[in-house]
Formats: C-alpha cells, structure tokens, sequence
C-alpha cells in the first residue's frame, strides 16, 4: 500500500475539483503486451520422464520494448502436476524460481507481477521438474512452423535446442513451439506501483473569509491519499 500527504496551501475549490478527478482516474489502462510462438494448437506434448531437479522445458522470449516488467507466465499443460517456475535472463542467469500447483489442465497462469522482474532483452521462462511431485506434467508442442525458441535443459547436456533434439531423437516431432507464454508491460506504463486506484482521499478544509474580500477561501489544511 502507497500513502501520499499534502499540507497547507491555499486552493480554489475548483482546482480541488480537478486534482480529486485527477487521482482518481490515475494513469489510466496499463498496455499490456503478450509473447507467444505457438499457434494456440498443440499436436504433441512433452515432459522429462523423472521429477528431478535442473531438468526443465524452457521458451526464449524477445520482448516488443524494453525495459519492460515481466507480469505474467502461462502454460498449457496436461496431466497436472506441482512444478517450478523458472525465468532466466538472456545470459541464462536465474531471475525467479517459485513452486506452483495447477487444479486442472489446459491453460495455467501464473501471476509474477509482484516479483518485479524488469526485463532488459531477450529471457526464458521455463517449467521445471519438481521432486515432490508424483510426476511431471505434460507441456504442449507445436509443431506448425516452429520458431527455434523452445530447449530442453538438463545437468548432464545443458541447454539443447528443439532442432537439436529432433536430430538425436531421429523424430522431427521434438521440433515443436512449447506452449509457454509471457505477459509483459513496458515500463513507460509502470507509475506508482503500476496504474494504482485510490482507496480513499481524506481532505480538512478551512474556509476563511479575508477582510474586503467578496468570498471565502478555501484554505487545504491536509490532504491524506491512501492508494489500493
């Protein structure tokens, strides 16, 4: 929560008018812009067969603008189990690692709004395996025009493209989009805490009528903004 306090100024009931209004709309709609290589069809789907960890299926995102804050992850899973969120940077250095629990299959979104990822170039998002799981969940794959941007990641082989795994695999299939996508938002929208709604404002007033003066001013004597 934000909290913003004025004092002591003089104001005209009309410029008070205008400065409520103001705060209330704030900044308006945040632009939000999603990533996405696969075509919203999944042929194929794949997983690691063990729930260990440092195995995991990963998408390379190029963001329209940067900087930009990384808002949301989705997955479109099958068979759904626990695994971890992983995000990584364009150096593949490790930005965030959360635990998750999926109800249901289909599309599974994460919220990462308030992890305050800001994104600086390209970066990955990736499922990883979690021990604690009975199993790991099914990730889809597209296989219409892939785009070279999803890996297969393990201890042992490090980072392996698709096409890679195609060609050792002896399967084209491998070849596919994985069904990851991201949600980001370019940080020229991000003000005070990102596009904030006023909870409430409280004003003390005093109203002072001046010697030979026809009306009463209005004097603002505190004003107290709580943000939601």
């Amino acid at each position: 929560m934000i909290t913003s306090r004025l004092h002591a100024t003089s104001i005209s009931l009309l410029a008070l008018f205008f400065i409520c209004i103001a705060l209330s709309t704030c900044l308006g709609e945040i632009e939000e812009h999603e990533i996405k290589y696969d075509d919203g069809s999944f042929e194929v789907r794949f997983r690691w067969a063990l729930p260990m960890r440092g195995y995991m299926l990963a998408v390379r995102f190029t963001p329209r603008e940067t900087p930009s804050k990384l808002f949301r992850a989705s997955f479109y899973i099958k068979d759904p189990n626990p695994f971890i969120v992983r995000v990584f940077d364009n150096a593949q250095k490790p930005l965030l690692e959360i635990s998750v629990r999926p109800a249901q299959e289909g599309w599974y979104t994460v919220d990462l709004s308030g992890f305050n990822i800001i994104i600086n170039g390209d970066f990955y998002v990736a499922l990883e395996c979690d021990p604690s799981a009975p199993s790991n969940p099914w990730l889809g794959g597209d296989t219409s025009m892939p785009d070279s941007r999803s890996y297969w990641i393990s201890s042992e082989k490090g980072w392996r493209g698709v096409e890679e795994v195609a060609r050792e695999e002896g399967n084209s299939n491998y070849n596919a989009d994985f069904g990851i996508r991201a949600v980001l938002v370019p940080i020229d929208s991000v003000v005070i805490d990102l596009n904030p709604r006023i909870d409430s404002i409280i004003l003390t007033v005093l109203f002072i009528t001046p010697i030979n003066y026809p009306s009463p001013w209005i004097v603002l004597e505190d004003l107290f903004i709580r943000f939601k």
